[in-house]
């Protein structure tokens, strides 16, 4: 996805839907939204709910069975009119209704939260966003999905997060290294002056016995960094 196919996206009327999350008892709404598939966005909401701790989610989480979504309003418009739309409708929702929105983590919150930075699975850089929240909107990946990615790469582990990479921060390149099939080798780890510690059947079982990242590990394997955590590691040959 180059940049100028996801300027297109921004520019582009798209049908937008407007929808309540309601109490699958009372039938109250506890929750509102938008989204380009109002039949596939519930669904979105409940797998969400297993990952995260916002107030949405816990609620969800709580309920003996699926909330209820239904489409209070549609609108053939652009993001940035549809982000308008949202906004007046919250203000007005949130003064009558119970809702687990907040203007925190709701995505009428444009300017909230800091920059994220979108990359290709090669470290290309693709574009810049407000932050996560309008991430979301333009390319339909979860929020919360992206800002575990930016989370992890603040530890130098890189983590995709509906098949790119994300930063806070901009680079031509993105600055760690990406580390591909290399799970399923063996690997040797040493101390740094290279004596021999242990053996593991893989990256991943180094990581179950050690604590320390199979990426992070397997990054040292391949040279791209000279050691983590104190140790050395390498892959069997």
């Amino acid at each position: 996805m180059d940049n100028c196919y996801i300027c297109c996206m921004e520019t582009t009327k798209r049908q937008y839907y407007f929808y309540f999350l309601r109490d699958p008892d009372t039938l109250k709404p506890r929750y509102f939204g938008k989204t380009l598939d109002i039949k596939r966005r519930l669904s979105q909401h409940i797998s969400e709910s297993l990952t995260c701790n916002t107030h949405k989610c816990n609620w969800i989480k709580s309920l003996s069975k699926p909330p209820v979504i239904e489409s209070i309003y549609q609108e053939e418009c652009t993001i940035e009119e549809s982000v308008q739309i949202e906004k007046t409708l919250m203000r007005k929702f949130l003064k009558r209704y119970d809702l687990t929105n907040s203007w925190d983590n709701c995505v009428g919150a444009w300017k909230t939260g800091k920059m994220v930075y979108q990359y290709d699975l090669s470290g290309n850089y693709i574009k810049t966003f407000e932050n996560a929240n309008h991430a979301r909107i333009v390319t339909g990946i979860p929020d919360s999905n992206i800002l575990r990615s930016c989370k992890k790469s603040c530890m130098q582990s890189v983590w995709k997060a509906g098949g790119f990479l994300w930063l806070y921060e901009k680079y031509d390149k993105y600055p760690y290294p990406i580390v591909k099939n290399t799970v399923g080798k063996c690997v040797i780890q040493t101390d740094l002056n290279g004596k021999y510690i242990a053996e593991y059947k893989s990256a991943r079982e180094a990581e179950r016995t050690l604590g320390i990242g199979y990426k992070l590990i397997s990054s040292v394997c391949t040279n791209y960094k000279k050691q983590t955590h104190g140790f050395k590691f390498r892959f069997k040959t």
